[in-house]
This record gives C-alpha cells, structure tokens and sequence, in this order.
C-alpha cells in the first residue's frame, strides 16, 4: 500500500529547499533544475529518504536529468500531437471554407456582425463536415491518455538505468504500467495533482510554478514507491 499520506506531506519536511524548488520551478528552462531534482529524488536506483525532502545537490546533473525528463514527455505526446494537428487542421480548413467560399467576396465588405451571421447559417452544412473529423480527435485524446499514463514509468526507468533508451524499451515499461497497482497510484495521484493544481492557480504569476514543484515531489514520491514494488 502506497503511504500517500508521507508523499503530499513531504514537499513540506524542509522548507529551505521546498523555497528552492518552488523558485526554480517558476523559471523557464531553469525550471528543469527542479524536475531532475523530483524525479532523482523519488526513490528510484538508488537509497533514498523519501519521507524527506533532501538537500539541492549536482545542480549540472539535476539540469540534464530534468531537461531529458521533459524531452521523454515530449516524445511520447508525439503521435497525439500529430493526430491533434491533422484533425485540428482539418476543422479550421472546414470552418473556414465553409465560411468564406459562399461568401468569399463579401468579406471586407461588411462588418463583423453581418460575416457572423453569415457564417452561423452555414453550420446545418459544416456540422456534418466536422463529425467527420472526430474520431480522428478522439484518437489524439486517447494516445494523449496513454502517453501520460506511460510517462512516470519511463522516466523512472531512465533515472534508475541512467540510460536515456531505457525511457523507451517498452516492454520493460508496459510490463510495469499495465498492472492495477501502477494504475491506482496514477489516478490517485491525478487526481490530487488536478485539485491541488486547481486551488493554486487562483495565486497570481507563482500559483502555477509552487503547483509544479508540490504536485511533482508528491506524485513522483509515490510512483517511485509502487515502482519499485513493481517486477
């Protein structure tokens, strides 16, 4: 059983380097700093006291770790983000040649308010269109889910083997992901991280940056426990 209770309290065990974190966190590119820190420090390859939050050490490693931690993320949104794009781009294609071919040469010619019109007598035509493109965003949204399902695992893998192609030997990564407890952790830690991102981003300019650094010393805490349980 994971200990969630130890993980959301342990961004708050020192609060000298939970003020660091939460500084780099709210820095671009700097903020990758803070994400080889929560990912090195999940308890994952090597001993660690993961009921504590541990001193900022190796800043150059911490930065690399970090900035390969995001590239695996990015990599594996990558088919998603092609699905998005195709279908995205075939609904603006549709909404826009629905709107402007029966009427391309009105455009310019009258305002704002008489183009809308215009346009909204034209969606008994362009809805069906753009049914057509659904489940084209449908598999973009479930390869996104699957991605962000996938991801932890593979960038702990990569932090326990150090090796950058261990985030991507996927038999390795399903054999772990696919099994009921990875996937309750997950979702328990989804849906914390949702809510406690929600209530901090009423903070202006830094509520995003401290949600970041909280929600991933908290999730990574406890994936890294259920990872390591994991065969």
């Amino acid at each position: 059983m994971v200990d969630y209770g130890s993980a959301v309290k342990r961004p708050f065990t020192n609060w000298k380097n939970f003020l660091i974190g939460f500084v780099l966190s709210i820095i671009p590119i700097v903020n990758w700093i803070a994400k080889g820190y929560i990912v090195t420090n999940a308890g994952v390859g090597k001993k660690v006291d993961t009921k504590k939050l541990p001193d900022f050490k190796n800043w150059g490693d911490l930065f690399v770790k970090g900035f390969l931690a995001w590239l695996i993320g990015v990599i594996y949104m990558v088919p998603a983000g092609i699905f998005m794009m195709i279908g995205a781009g075939a609904i603006i294609g549709t909404l826009i040649g629905g709107a402007v071919g029966p009427f391309g040469g009105l455009i310019g010619e009258q305002q704002g308010a008489e183009f809308a019109q215009l346009f909204s007598q034209q969606w008994p035509l362009i809805v069906p269109k753009l049914i057509t493109f659904a489940p084209i965003l449908i598999v973009a949204v479930l390869l996104g889910i699957v991605a962000a399902f996938l991801t932890p695992v593979a960038i702990l893998n990569f932090v326990k083997k150090s090796k950058f192609g261990d985030a991507f030997a996927f038999s390795d990564i399903t054999k772990k992901a696919f099994t009921g407890d990875y996937f309750i952790v997950w979702l328990v830690t989804l849906v914390i991280s949702v809510i406690i991102m929600w209530i901090l981003n009423y903070i202006p300019v830094v509520g995003s940056g401290l949600g970041m650094f909280i929600t991933g010393v908290f999730a990574y805490t406890a994936i890294g426990e259920v990872f390591n349980k994991l065969k």
